[in-house]
């Protein structure tokens, strides 16, 4: 039941994402209520202080902006790829040996660059994750831009251009339901009574520890658009008119969040 609840509605052309908020929420108050001025200093506008900047430690200090962040990163990505999931590959590329954070971050630099000489069409989202034995691993989505003419990886290929001594784990998604698992594989950060995968997400919380401050856990193609949301005011209007906001068809719900796939 939606009645009585504040609805965002995020339109991936072929999926569409319902979120569900308590009446009493207001987007406006969700906005910034800051402003920074330099890397030391930064406003509050409720009360027009000049406060100082709180310097993290590391990635696990920011977790609430992590959270934001990946939820972010999913729809951008969930956008750019609902209407060929059948053609994103899902690969996972690991170390033989302990390295330091830059040295993944040097390492991933190679990899799409030898990508884009192979592929210049291809499009990615890079996850970066840490193991339980403390090593760096990188989680991968790659995909073509054009429908039309699809990558065609394979794991031997991926190994070679990994080129780090560990075989490359390769899988090609099959349809959306593959495709947003994977993505709330990646980009979950926080847990309640229905998650799945609770140890997983646990451990990449802690990982957060081993990662600077100001890191990326997610890089993406630079040419990403982002989906279209709205906002609806009357719960009672959508939920009495349901197909005609979406005009597709269930097949699963996480959450506050119901998935629809034409």
């Amino acid at each position: 039941k939606m009645s009585g609840k504040k609805i965002k509605l995020h339109d991936y052309g072929n999926i569409k994402e319902i979120q569900t908020f308590s009446d009493d929420f207001n987007p406006k108050e969700n906005l910034s209520k800051i402003s920074i001025l330099d890397k030391e200093n930064y406003i509050c506008h409720e009360t027009g202080e000049l406060r100082q900047v709180n310097h993290y430690e590391s990635k696990y200090d920011s977790l609430p902006y992590v959270r934001k962040q990946m939820n972010k990163d999913r729809r951008i990505i969930l956008y750019n790829t609902s209407n060929q999931p059948q053609n994103v590959y899902f690969v996972t590329l690991t170390y033989a040996q302990h390295h330091a954070y830059s040295d993944i971050v040097n390492d991933e630099k190679k990899l799409k660059d030898k990508l884009r000489y192979r592929f210049p069409d291809y499009q990615y989202a890079i996850f970066e994750q840490v193991q339980l034995n403390g090593n760096y691993h990188l989680h991968c989505l790659l995909w073509s831009k054009d429908p039309d003419n699809p990558l065609t990886l394979t794991e031997e290929l991926m190994t070679a251009l990994w080129n780090q001594g560990t075989k490359a784990d390769l899988k090609r998604l099959s349809n959306y339901e593959d495709l947003i698992n994977v993505l709330f594989y990646l980009t979950t950060y926080s847990i309640n009574n229905n998650t799945k995968n609770k140890q997983k997400i646990l451990n990449n919380i802690e990982g957060l520890k081993l990662f600077p401050p100001g890191s990326r856990l997610c890089k993406k193609s630079a040419n990403l658009k982002e989906p279209n949301a709205m906002w609806i005011e009357n719960s009672d209007d959508f939920e009495n008119n349901y197909e005609e906001y979406l005009n597709s068809q269930s097949f699963g719900i996480n959450s506050k969040m119901l998935i629809k796939a034409s």
